[in-house]
């Protein structure tokens, strides 16, 4: 059908519209690049599966629209009134929304990759499975909207309010949400990996199975987030970073487990495998939990703070100098904070190149003996006697924390 029989149709009201569409179910309906806001159309009309990749609609008063399956690609509708119009698995690419009314709008499976809603006004709207991936929606009103299994990685939420909001399963990262209002939002099974959420608002989410490394957190106020699943027992923290541990903590039946984790330090090539692997089935024989920090440098940023967090709840810390390629001076400078027993090893080989082990600079810090030791079985053979017992020997001697 040609654009200008279309436009004709159009501009006898909705009614006859789609009532012509029922009657021509078939019909192919191109409308790209058309400006329709001169043409007088207003009320609910029938664009299903209608071509309209780049045309204007900016402004119409188009509530309770069918758009499904639609191409609005590049398309206009800013300031338009959209409430419960349906856009299910409409492509709207680029589309430009900017200030949109969409009230309790359907964009379920929408493709809305780089669009801009910036100030728009999606209250209550169903978004489920949209893509909104670079998306602009800095100040849209998203309160009480269903985003579930929504992509919104990369886009942009500044200041946007999505109090309330059911975000169950969405892809948030490197979203960027400073300033944004979640409080009482679901953010269960979210993907928050490099999230900027500076200064945002997260009181009282539920954020059960939620992944949020690397996220920006400076300034956000997140307290009363409950980190079990919907329907169990509440627990609640402050911190969202807390919640992996705590949701660790209160899901093992072995908890005494988490108090008995050993920290090994080293760099351990391919070759050196079997030390590994010596070390850490020994650590497991003896009911502790080996965790392995591998490093071949100590100069990369939070390398200081990363040990020291770490060791601070383990049981002892275990450093095997073998083929670290650092100074004996830079490792104990990494590890003066190091509040539990620390045993140092070494093979013997290297032992002459690399000179002797010195004495901790200060006295408070619980340093042990070097060992050397002459290949992994012979570290095996010898590991209770040379470094469990020294160790919990010197741990017992410690005077009590806190």
């Amino acid at each position: 059908m040609s654009k200008p029989v279309c436009l004709k149709y159009l501009k006898q009201g909705a009614g006859f519209w789609n009532h012509w569409r029922k009657r021509n179910p078939s019909l192919k309906v191109d409308l790209a690049g058309a400006d329709l806001t001169g043409i007088g159309i207003k009320g609910s009309v029938d664009f299903s599966d209608v071509e309209l990749r780049g045309a204007n609609l900016s402004g119409l008063p188009l509530a309770g629209s069918n758009f499904k399956k639609a191409n609005l690609q590049g398309a206009c509708l800013e300031r338009a009134d959209l409430e419960r119009a349906d856009f299910t698995g409409a492509e709207l690419e680029g589309a430009k929304l900017t200030g949109a009314y969409m009230l309790r709008a359907v964009l379920r499976g929408a493709r809305l990759r780089d669009a801009v809603l910036a100030r728009a006004s999606l209250y209550g709207a169903n978004l489920e499975g949209a893509d909104l991936q670079g998306a602009d929606l800095k100040k849209a009103d998203l309160a009480g909207a269903d985003l579930h299994d929504a992509n919104l990685s990369s886009a942009d939420m500044t200041g946007a309010s999505l109090i309330g909001a059911y975000l169950f399963g969405v892809n948030l990262s490197k979203a960027c949400l400073m300033r944004a209002d979640l409080q009482d939002a679901n953010l269960q099974q979210t993907n928050m990996v490099g999230t900027d959420l500076r200064k945002a608002k997260l009181s009282h989410c539920s954020i059960y199975g939620s992944s949020i490394w690397d996220a920006k957190l400076e300034g956000a106020i997140q307290n009363g987030l409950v980190v079990t699943r919907t329907g169990a027992p509440a627990v609640v923290v402050d911190r969202i970073e807390m919640a992996p541990f705590i949701h660790l903590l209160i899901g093992s039946t072995n908890v005494q487990k988490f108090a008995k984790f050993v920290l090994i330090l080293g760099h351990f090539t391919a070759r050196r495998k079997d030390v590994l692997d010596g070390i850490q089935d020994q650590i497991r024989s003896h009911d502790y939990m080996p965790v392995l920090f591998d490093f071949d440098r100590t100069d990369a940023p939070g390398f200081g703070d990363m040990i020291s967090n770490l060791a601070r709840i383990a049981r002892f810390v275990i450093i095997d100098l073998t083929e670290t390629p650092v100074s004996y001076a830079e490792i104990l400078l990494r590890i003066e904070n190091i509040p539990v027993p620390i045993k140092p090893l070494l093979m013997k080989q290297e032992a002459s190149q690399r000179g002797p082990w010195p004495a901790a600079p200060r006295p408070q810090i619980p340093l042990l003996d070097l060992y050397l030791y002459k290949d992994a079985p012979d570290l095996v053979a010898n590991f209770r006697k040379e470094v469990i017992v020294p160790a919990e020997a010197k741990l017992s001697a410690l005077p009590a924390s806190g």
